[in-house]
């Protein structure tokens, strides 16, 4: 039995539903991370933990619109275009030079275009750190298959053989506050498992990337 609630810190009093916020505090088996523990008990932790359910560490989340990572990723963002936009016009001036019959316009313009792309895609990713809050509204899974190269099963040619995988799709229905509908698809359920309907969770716009409240 947990001890403590991993969602808000309360005593549970070896209860399986947190009697101050409703969580359930024995969750199935695939929500708990794989590769994670509480660095005080060694404990396993659920997704999205905000405390040890054994000794009530109480971790600090950093929501991807907090200002200090924003700064850091559009920080990012610009060194990568500067990277790209000097490469682009470095090979642009190192063809000219190589090549006598070329005119330094028919180098420069395709690297003032692939500039132009570069930073134009910049400024579509920036970092404006929006959020937008929603409520679960629906849980549903489908049967799908997809198709990958199997390097145990080779042709005579020693190509690997194509071979159909089935999986389970997990879907979950969020309608957002601003009125529109965002489904979120994962082939693990473990994060469905934790969002039921009626609940509230936060989108982060930029990474897309969502919390539940």
């Amino acid at each position: 039995m947990t001890t403590f609630c991993y969602n808000c810190g309360a005593k549970t009093n070896d209860q399986k539903f947190c009697s101050y916020c409703g969580t359930d505090t024995q969750p199935p088996e695939d929500v708990y991370f794989v590769e994670e523990d509480c660095g005080d008990c060694d404990a396993r932790l659920p997704r999205w933990a905000n405390f040890c359910p054994e000794c009530g560490r109480k971790f600090g989340f950093i929501p991807p619109n907090d200002p200090k990572r924003v700064a850091k990723r559009n920080k990012g963002l610009v060194a990568g275009a500067i990277f790209f936009t000097v490469i682009s016009f470095a090979i642009a001036m190192v063809i000219f030079a190589a090549e006598d019959t070329v005119k330094i316009e028919y180098t420069l313009i395709p690297a003032a275009g692939f500039a132009l792309i570069i930073w134009l895609v910049t400024a579509i990713r920036w970092e404006r750190g929006k959020f937008v809050d929603g409520t679960v509204v629906r849980h549903y899974s489908e049967e799908r298959t997809t198709s990958r190269r199997d390097i145990n099963n080779t042709t005579m040619t020693g190509k690997a053989r194509r071979i159909d995988e089935h999986f389970t799709l997990y879907s979950t229905d969020v309608l957002l506050d601003n009125g529109r509908t965002e489904r979120f698809d994962i082939q693990c359920a473990a994060n469905h498992i934790q969002l039921q309907p009626g609940e509230r969770i936060r989108y982060y716009l930029s990474t897309r990337t969502y919390r539940k409240l």
